[in-house]
């Protein structure tokens, strides 16, 4: 979390029909996946309504539902989402450590979300954890993260930090994905899986472990020329990568009662061939990741 987060008004964030209107426009152009991401995704009052209407679009096409949150509110939603159809939820955590962890995102809230995730597994949801690797700062917990792959069916992903706006990004913070390779083989017994097209993460496995591992690859290796990820920010913005500088403005035109299928087709046909059209270790112009939604 940013030191001083900045959270912006209600009136200028979507509202439940806005984000449906918008989402069954997608759905329509051919998107067959949705991920409701954050900031948190839960504090919203009107979570269960956007999960369950979004569900309703299983109708025109859609296959897939889930979402990344923190972890702290999915105890109250089990039954929403096994109603919803959701199967497969991704919750962020950089640390085991309870000291660590108020550090990091300035909340006590540790051990409810490590319960929380041992509550999903119990109810069959596949769980993915996101674990951002940082130098000096964590790095000395990937063995635990993958230690906790052996009993358990949890799916934990090493995603290399990446620099947004007041997230403290140093190179010399930077693991990069041959680093941890390298270090999950000099310790395990390290399996490759089979990779699916437009993963943006290489998976593997410890021989004999229940769970599996993998690593996003960002900053050394970027995946970009494979990646069909689209963001929707929170305020209705379309950004048509997760660096990029520039953003079209979905919601002012949708509250002017204009159609926004011409403003999602210039977005993708000003698609960067890599990082947004960024150079990522030098200066960098974005929002903050808390306020993209992730």
């Amino acid at each position: 979390m940013p030191d001083h987060p900045v959270f912006s008004a209600k009136e200028k964030l979507m509202s439940t029909d806005e984000i449906i209107d918008i989402a069954t426009t997608f759905v329509k152009l051919g998107v067959k996946k949705i991920r409701l991401t954050g900031g948190e995704p839960l504090v919203r009052q009107d979570a269960r309504e956007i999960i369950e209407r979004l569900s309703l679009l299983r109708s025109e096409g859609l296959n897939e539902i889930t979402l990344t949150t923190n972890g702290v509110f999915l105890h109250d939603y089990i039954e929403d989402f096994k109603k919803a159809g959701i199967r497969s939820l991704n919750v962020s955590l950089d640390t085991m450590m309870p000291d660590r962890f108020a550090k990091i995102t300035k909340r006590e809230h540790f051990h409810r979300v490590m319960s929380n995730i041992h509550l999903l597994m119990e109810h069959g949801f596949h769980v993915k954890v996101n674990m951002v690797v940082m130098n000096g700062v964590n790095d000395d917990e990937i063995f635990d993260f993958i230690n906790w792959t052996r009993d358990f069916p949890v799916h934990v992903r090493f995603i290399e930090f990446m620099p947004f706006r007041d997230n403290h990004w140093k190179d010399q913070k930077l693991i990069t994905t041959k680093e941890l390779l390298d270090r999950a083989q000099s310790h395990f017994e390290v399996v490759p899986l089979q990779n699916n097209k437009h993963d943006t993460s290489r998976k593997f496995k410890v021989l004999g472990y229940e769970g599996t591992f993998a690593f996003i690859s960002t900053m050394s290796e970027p995946f970009c020329g494979d990646c069909n990820r689209l963001r929707l920010t929170a305020d209705g913005k379309m950004k048509n990568c997760l660096f990029s500088k520039g953003e079209m403005d979905l919601l002012a035109a949708l509250r002017r009662g204009e159609s926004i299928l011409d403003l999602i087709h210039a977005s993708l046909a000003s698609k960067e061939k890599q990082w947004g059209g960024q150079e990522l270790f030098g200066k960098t112009e974005n929002r903050t990741m808390v306020s993209i939604g992730g």
